[in-house]
Protein backbone atom coordinates (compact mmCIF):
# COMPACT_ATOMS: atom_id res chain seq x y z
CA UNK A 1 0.00 0.00 0.00
CA UNK A 2 1.51 3.37 -0.97
CA UNK A 3 2.37 5.86 1.72
CA UNK A 4 0.96 9.22 0.73
CA UNK A 5 2.60 12.44 1.90
CA UNK A 6 0.43 14.39 4.29
CA UNK A 7 -0.48 17.58 2.47
CA UNK A 8 -1.46 19.41 5.64
CA UNK A 9 1.69 18.69 7.64
CA UNK A 10 3.14 21.43 9.80
CA UNK A 11 6.08 21.79 7.44
CA UNK A 12 3.95 21.85 4.32
CA UNK A 13 1.54 24.79 4.09
CA UNK A 14 0.38 23.92 0.59
CA UNK A 15 -3.13 23.00 1.69
CA UNK A 16 -3.68 26.49 3.04
CA UNK A 17 -2.00 28.99 0.79
CA UNK A 18 -3.38 30.54 -2.33
CA UNK A 19 -0.63 30.74 -4.87
CA UNK A 20 -0.26 32.54 -8.15
CA UNK A 21 -0.36 31.41 -11.73
CA UNK A 22 1.35 34.46 -13.09
CA UNK A 23 3.60 35.38 -10.21
CA UNK A 24 4.75 32.83 -7.57
CA UNK A 25 3.47 33.71 -4.12
CA UNK A 26 1.68 32.34 -1.11
CA UNK A 27 -1.01 34.96 -0.70
CA UNK A 28 -3.58 36.25 -3.10
CA UNK A 29 -4.58 39.66 -4.33
CA UNK A 30 -8.19 40.62 -4.00
CA UNK A 31 -9.85 40.70 -7.38
CA UNK A 32 -11.17 37.94 -9.58
CA UNK A 33 -10.45 38.80 -13.16
CA UNK A 34 -11.02 42.26 -14.55
CA UNK A 35 -14.25 42.71 -12.62
CA UNK A 36 -14.15 46.45 -13.15
CA UNK A 37 -13.86 46.03 -16.91
CA UNK A 38 -16.62 43.48 -17.29
CA UNK A 39 -19.24 46.06 -18.22
CA UNK A 40 -17.30 47.42 -21.20
CA UNK A 41 -19.03 46.94 -24.55
CA UNK A 42 -16.05 45.13 -26.05
CA UNK A 43 -13.32 43.78 -23.73
CA UNK A 44 -11.60 42.02 -26.62
CA UNK A 45 -7.81 42.45 -26.69
CA UNK A 46 -8.08 44.39 -29.97
CA UNK A 47 -10.03 47.07 -28.13
CA UNK A 48 -8.11 46.95 -24.84
CA UNK A 49 -6.00 50.01 -25.62
CA UNK A 50 -9.18 51.99 -26.11
CA UNK A 51 -10.53 50.57 -22.87
CA UNK A 52 -7.40 51.63 -20.99
CA UNK A 53 -7.79 55.18 -22.26
CA UNK A 54 -11.38 55.26 -21.01
CA UNK A 55 -10.18 54.47 -17.50
CA UNK A 56 -7.24 56.87 -17.74
CA UNK A 57 -9.61 59.67 -18.71
CA UNK A 58 -11.99 58.82 -15.88
CA UNK A 59 -9.23 58.44 -13.30
CA UNK A 60 -7.61 61.78 -14.20
CA UNK A 61 -10.78 63.86 -14.15
CA UNK A 62 -11.87 65.68 -11.04
CA UNK A 63 -14.51 63.04 -10.34
CA UNK A 64 -11.85 60.30 -10.25
CA UNK A 65 -13.41 57.13 -8.93
CA UNK A 66 -12.26 54.05 -7.09
CA UNK A 67 -13.64 51.97 -9.92
CA UNK A 68 -11.51 53.58 -12.62
CA UNK A 69 -8.30 53.59 -10.60
CA UNK A 70 -8.79 50.01 -9.43
CA UNK A 71 -9.36 48.85 -13.01
CA UNK A 72 -6.22 50.64 -14.19
CA UNK A 73 -4.28 49.05 -11.34
CA UNK A 74 -5.44 45.64 -12.53
CA UNK A 75 -4.72 46.39 -16.17
CA UNK A 76 -1.14 47.50 -15.61
CA UNK A 77 -0.24 45.13 -12.78
CA UNK A 78 -1.44 42.09 -14.74
CA UNK A 79 -0.51 43.31 -18.23
CA UNK A 80 -4.01 43.15 -19.66
CA UNK A 81 -3.64 44.55 -23.16
CA UNK A 82 -0.69 46.74 -22.16
CA UNK A 83 2.91 46.15 -21.20
CA UNK A 84 2.95 44.83 -17.67
CA UNK A 85 4.04 47.38 -15.07
CA UNK A 86 3.28 46.27 -11.54
CA UNK A 87 4.71 49.44 -10.00
CA UNK A 88 2.42 51.63 -12.10
CA UNK A 89 -0.46 49.32 -11.21
CA UNK A 90 0.34 49.86 -7.54
CA UNK A 91 0.15 53.63 -8.05
CA UNK A 92 -3.41 53.30 -9.34
CA UNK A 93 -4.28 50.87 -6.54
CA UNK A 94 -3.05 53.45 -4.03
CA UNK A 95 -5.35 56.02 -5.59
CA UNK A 96 -8.23 53.53 -5.51
CA UNK A 97 -7.54 52.83 -1.83
CA UNK A 98 -7.97 56.54 -1.04
CA UNK A 99 -11.43 56.21 -2.59
CA UNK A 100 -12.21 53.15 -0.43
CA UNK A 101 -11.83 50.32 -2.94
CA UNK A 102 -11.64 47.15 -0.85
CA UNK A 103 -10.05 44.83 -3.38
CA UNK A 104 -7.35 47.37 -4.15
CA UNK A 105 -6.47 47.37 -0.45
CA UNK A 106 -5.82 43.64 -0.62
CA UNK A 107 -3.99 43.92 -3.93
CA UNK A 108 -1.78 46.70 -2.62
CA UNK A 109 -1.00 44.82 0.59
CA UNK A 110 -0.09 41.80 -1.49
CA UNK A 111 2.13 43.95 -3.72
CA UNK A 112 3.94 45.32 -0.68
CA UNK A 113 4.55 41.83 0.70
CA UNK A 114 5.75 40.40 -2.58
CA UNK A 115 8.15 43.28 -3.16
CA UNK A 116 8.96 44.00 0.47
CA UNK A 117 12.73 43.96 -0.01
CA UNK A 118 12.76 46.40 -2.91
CA UNK A 119 10.09 48.68 -1.45
CA UNK A 120 11.26 48.60 2.19
CA UNK A 121 7.66 48.72 3.33
CA UNK A 122 6.94 48.46 7.03
CA UNK A 123 4.79 45.46 7.89
CA UNK A 124 2.44 47.76 9.80
CA UNK A 125 1.34 49.25 6.46
CA UNK A 126 0.43 45.79 5.19
CA UNK A 127 -1.46 44.89 8.36
CA UNK A 128 -3.33 48.21 8.25
CA UNK A 129 -4.46 47.57 4.67
CA UNK A 130 -5.62 44.05 5.48
CA UNK A 131 -7.42 45.13 8.66
CA UNK A 132 -9.14 47.96 6.83
CA UNK A 133 -10.23 45.63 4.03
CA UNK A 134 -11.57 43.13 6.57
CA UNK A 135 -13.61 45.86 8.24
CA UNK A 136 -15.19 46.46 4.83
CA UNK A 137 -15.96 42.75 4.38
CA UNK A 138 -13.02 41.28 2.42
CA UNK A 139 -12.76 37.53 2.99
CA UNK A 140 -9.62 37.50 0.84
CA UNK A 141 -7.88 39.92 3.22
CA UNK A 142 -9.00 37.83 6.19
CA UNK A 143 -7.56 34.69 4.62
CA UNK A 144 -4.24 36.32 3.80
CA UNK A 145 -3.90 37.86 7.24
CA UNK A 146 -4.82 34.54 8.82
CA UNK A 147 -2.00 32.90 6.87
CA UNK A 148 0.48 35.46 8.16
CA UNK A 149 -0.50 34.83 11.79
CA UNK A 150 -0.66 31.08 11.34
CA UNK A 151 2.79 30.81 9.82
CA UNK A 152 4.47 33.62 11.71
CA UNK A 153 5.36 35.47 8.52
CA UNK A 154 6.44 39.03 9.38
CA UNK A 155 4.36 38.80 12.58
CA UNK A 156 4.44 36.69 15.74
CA UNK A 157 2.69 33.32 15.57
CA UNK A 158 -0.90 33.74 16.69
CA UNK A 159 -2.87 30.57 15.97
CA UNK A 160 -5.95 31.81 17.83
CA UNK A 161 -6.05 34.93 15.67
CA UNK A 162 -5.63 32.81 12.53
CA UNK A 163 -8.53 30.57 13.58
CA UNK A 164 -10.70 33.63 14.19
CA UNK A 165 -9.93 35.05 10.76
CA UNK A 166 -10.43 31.74 8.94
CA UNK A 167 -13.71 31.20 10.81
CA UNK A 168 -14.97 34.68 9.95
CA UNK A 169 -14.14 34.34 6.24
CA UNK A 170 -15.28 30.72 6.08
CA UNK A 171 -18.68 31.65 7.52
CA UNK A 172 -19.00 34.00 4.55
CA UNK A 173 -18.34 31.18 2.10
CA UNK A 174 -14.65 31.63 1.32
CA UNK A 175 -13.39 28.18 0.17
CA UNK A 176 -9.73 28.73 1.02
CA UNK A 177 -10.58 29.93 4.51
CA UNK A 178 -12.74 26.85 5.08
CA UNK A 179 -9.80 24.73 3.97
CA UNK A 180 -7.47 26.73 6.21
CA UNK A 181 -9.79 26.30 9.19
CA UNK A 182 -9.96 22.57 8.50
CA UNK A 183 -6.18 22.45 8.59
CA UNK A 184 -6.11 24.15 11.98
CA UNK A 185 -8.39 21.43 13.39
CA UNK A 186 -6.47 18.74 11.52
CA UNK A 187 -3.17 19.78 13.11
CA UNK A 188 -4.50 21.13 16.40
CA UNK A 189 -3.23 24.68 15.86
CA UNK A 190 -5.05 27.21 18.02
CA UNK A 191 -7.82 24.69 18.66
CA UNK A 192 -8.07 21.18 20.08
CA UNK A 193 -7.17 18.67 17.40
CA UNK A 194 -10.37 17.26 15.94
CA UNK A 195 -10.17 15.20 12.75
CA UNK A 196 -13.96 14.96 12.50
CA UNK A 197 -14.32 18.75 12.35
CA UNK A 198 -11.38 18.92 10.00
CA UNK A 199 -13.10 16.50 7.63
CA UNK A 200 -16.34 18.49 7.82
CA UNK A 201 -14.62 21.75 6.91
CA UNK A 202 -12.52 20.11 4.20
CA UNK A 203 -15.75 18.79 2.71
CA UNK A 204 -17.41 22.21 2.80
CA UNK A 205 -14.37 23.74 1.11
CA UNK A 206 -14.31 21.00 -1.52
CA UNK A 207 -18.01 21.47 -2.25
CA UNK A 208 -17.31 25.17 -2.69
CA UNK A 209 -14.78 24.35 -5.41
CA UNK A 210 -11.46 24.25 -3.55
CA UNK A 211 -9.38 21.63 -5.37
CA UNK A 212 -6.79 21.41 -2.60
CA UNK A 213 -9.59 20.64 -0.16
CA UNK A 214 -10.73 17.86 -2.50
CA UNK A 215 -7.27 16.35 -2.16
CA UNK A 216 -7.42 16.80 1.62
CA UNK A 217 -10.79 15.03 1.80
CA UNK A 218 -9.13 12.21 -0.11
CA UNK A 219 -6.34 12.15 2.48
CA UNK A 220 -8.92 11.94 5.28
CA UNK A 221 -10.54 8.90 3.63
CA UNK A 222 -7.16 7.34 2.85
CA UNK A 223 -5.93 7.61 6.45
CA UNK A 224 -9.32 7.10 8.10
CA UNK A 225 -9.05 10.39 10.00
CA UNK A 226 -12.40 11.87 10.95
CA UNK A 227 -14.19 9.48 8.63
CA UNK A 228 -14.13 5.69 8.11
CA UNK A 229 -11.16 4.61 6.01
CA UNK A 230 -12.02 4.05 2.36
CA UNK A 231 -9.38 3.82 -0.33
CA UNK A 232 -12.08 3.89 -3.01
CA UNK A 233 -13.49 7.18 -1.69
CA UNK A 234 -9.97 8.52 -1.31
CA UNK A 235 -9.29 7.75 -4.97
CA UNK A 236 -12.56 9.41 -6.00
CA UNK A 237 -11.58 12.66 -4.30
CA UNK A 238 -8.00 12.52 -5.57
CA UNK A 239 -9.36 12.19 -9.10
CA UNK A 240 -11.81 15.05 -8.50
CA UNK A 241 -8.93 17.21 -7.35
CA UNK A 242 -6.88 16.22 -10.40
CA UNK A 243 -9.76 16.91 -12.77
CA UNK A 244 -10.07 20.34 -11.13
CA UNK A 245 -6.44 21.08 -11.95
CA UNK A 246 -4.66 20.01 -8.77
CA UNK A 247 -1.38 18.23 -9.56
CA UNK A 248 -1.03 16.81 -6.05
CA UNK A 249 -4.43 15.12 -6.38
CA UNK A 250 -3.32 13.54 -9.66
CA UNK A 251 -0.10 12.35 -8.02
CA UNK A 252 -1.97 10.76 -5.10
CA UNK A 253 -4.45 9.10 -7.46
CA UNK A 254 -1.54 7.67 -9.40
CA UNK A 255 0.01 6.23 -6.24
CA UNK A 256 -3.24 4.50 -5.25
CA UNK A 257 -3.82 3.10 -8.74
CA UNK A 258 -0.22 1.98 -9.17
CA UNK A 259 -0.23 -0.44 -6.23
CA UNK A 260 -3.95 -0.98 -5.78
CA UNK A 261 -5.68 -0.97 -2.40
CA UNK A 262 -8.77 -2.28 -0.63
CA UNK A 263 -11.63 -1.61 -3.01
CA UNK A 264 -9.30 -0.29 -5.72
CA UNK A 265 -7.95 -2.50 -8.49
CA UNK A 266 -4.40 -2.02 -9.63
CA UNK A 267 -4.37 -0.13 -12.91
CA UNK A 268 -0.91 0.86 -14.12
CA UNK A 269 -2.17 2.56 -17.28
CA UNK A 270 -4.53 4.86 -15.36
CA UNK A 271 -1.77 5.48 -12.83
CA UNK A 272 0.56 6.50 -15.63
CA UNK A 273 -2.07 8.85 -17.04
CA UNK A 274 -2.41 10.53 -13.64
CA UNK A 275 1.34 10.82 -13.19
CA UNK A 276 1.73 12.26 -16.67
CA UNK A 277 -0.90 14.91 -16.11
CA UNK A 278 0.71 15.90 -12.82
CA UNK A 279 4.14 15.87 -14.47
CA UNK A 280 2.96 18.13 -17.27
CA UNK A 281 1.91 20.57 -14.57
CA UNK A 282 5.44 20.41 -13.14
CA UNK A 283 4.99 18.00 -10.21
CA UNK A 284 8.49 16.65 -9.54
CA UNK A 285 7.38 13.48 -7.78
CA UNK A 286 5.14 12.61 -10.72
CA UNK A 287 7.99 13.16 -13.17
CA UNK A 288 10.12 10.74 -11.15
CA UNK A 289 7.33 8.17 -11.09
CA UNK A 290 6.92 8.32 -14.87
CA UNK A 291 10.67 7.78 -15.27
CA UNK A 292 10.62 4.84 -12.84
CA UNK A 293 7.70 3.21 -14.63
CA UNK A 294 9.47 3.36 -17.98
CA UNK A 295 12.81 2.24 -16.58
CA UNK A 296 11.34 -0.99 -15.25
CA UNK A 297 9.83 -1.69 -18.69
CA UNK A 298 6.42 -2.55 -17.27
CA UNK A 299 4.57 -0.15 -19.54
CA UNK A 300 6.83 0.00 -22.58
CA UNK A 301 4.72 -2.16 -24.85
CA UNK A 302 1.43 -0.51 -23.88
CA UNK A 303 2.76 3.00 -24.27
CA UNK A 304 4.41 2.21 -27.60
CA UNK A 305 1.03 1.12 -28.92
CA UNK A 306 -0.63 4.21 -27.45
CA UNK A 307 2.01 6.48 -28.97
CA UNK A 308 1.62 4.90 -32.40
CA UNK A 309 -2.12 5.55 -32.19
CA UNK A 310 -1.74 9.13 -31.05
CA UNK A 311 0.92 9.90 -33.67
CA UNK A 312 -1.70 9.32 -36.34
CA UNK A 313 -3.92 12.00 -34.84
CA UNK A 314 -3.81 15.71 -35.72
CA UNK A 315 -1.76 17.78 -33.31
CA UNK A 316 0.04 14.75 -31.94
CA UNK A 317 3.53 16.26 -32.12
CA UNK A 318 2.89 18.69 -29.29
CA UNK A 319 0.95 16.11 -27.33
CA UNK A 320 3.77 13.58 -27.54
CA UNK A 321 6.37 16.22 -26.74
CA UNK A 322 4.56 16.97 -23.53
CA UNK A 323 3.84 13.32 -22.77
CA UNK A 324 7.29 11.96 -23.47
CA UNK A 325 9.51 14.94 -22.80
CA UNK A 326 7.52 16.26 -19.84
CA UNK A 327 8.52 19.74 -20.92
CA UNK A 328 5.68 21.78 -19.44
CA UNK A 329 5.02 25.14 -21.09
CA UNK A 330 4.90 28.43 -19.23
CA UNK A 331 1.21 28.15 -18.43
CA UNK A 332 1.77 24.75 -16.82
CA UNK A 333 4.65 26.14 -14.77
CA UNK A 334 2.40 28.86 -13.40
CA UNK A 335 -0.33 26.32 -12.82
CA UNK A 336 1.75 24.00 -10.67
CA UNK A 337 2.96 26.92 -8.57
CA UNK A 338 -0.63 27.69 -7.76
CA UNK A 339 -1.58 24.05 -7.26
CA UNK A 340 1.30 23.29 -4.93
CA UNK A 341 0.27 26.18 -2.72
CA UNK A 342 -3.42 26.60 -2.88
CA UNK A 343 -6.93 25.90 -3.66
CA UNK A 344 -9.60 27.85 -5.45
CA UNK A 345 -8.34 29.91 -8.29
CA UNK A 346 -9.67 33.41 -8.42
CA UNK A 347 -7.06 34.55 -10.88
CA UNK A 348 -5.89 32.19 -13.55
CA UNK A 349 -3.51 32.15 -16.50
CA UNK A 350 -6.43 32.37 -17.62
CA UNK A 351 -7.36 33.97 -14.33
CA UNK A 352 -4.33 35.94 -13.27
CA UNK A 353 -3.22 36.01 -9.68
CA UNK A 354 -4.91 33.21 -7.89
CA UNK A 355 -6.06 31.43 -4.98
CA UNK A 356 -4.50 28.11 -1.16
Amino acid sequence: MPVLPNTVGADDPTSFFRGLKRVPSDLQPGRAGLSHVAALPDPDQRRMNWNVQVFVDAANMEYATARANAALGDIYAFGQGVERDEDLGAVYWQRAVTHGDVESMTNLAYHYLRNRDALSVDISQVLHLYERAIELGSTCAAFNLGCLYRDGQFVEHDYARAVTLFTWAGARGDPSSLNGLAGMYDLGLGVAQNHTKAYEYYTLAAEAGCEVAMNNVGMAFYNGEGVPESKAEALRYFLLAGDSGNAVGDFHAGLVLLDGADGVDQDTERALACFRRAARAGHQGAEEKVSEMFEDGALREATQHETATRCAQPGSLRGNALRWGLAADAACQFQVQAQQRSCCVRYSPTKRWTCI
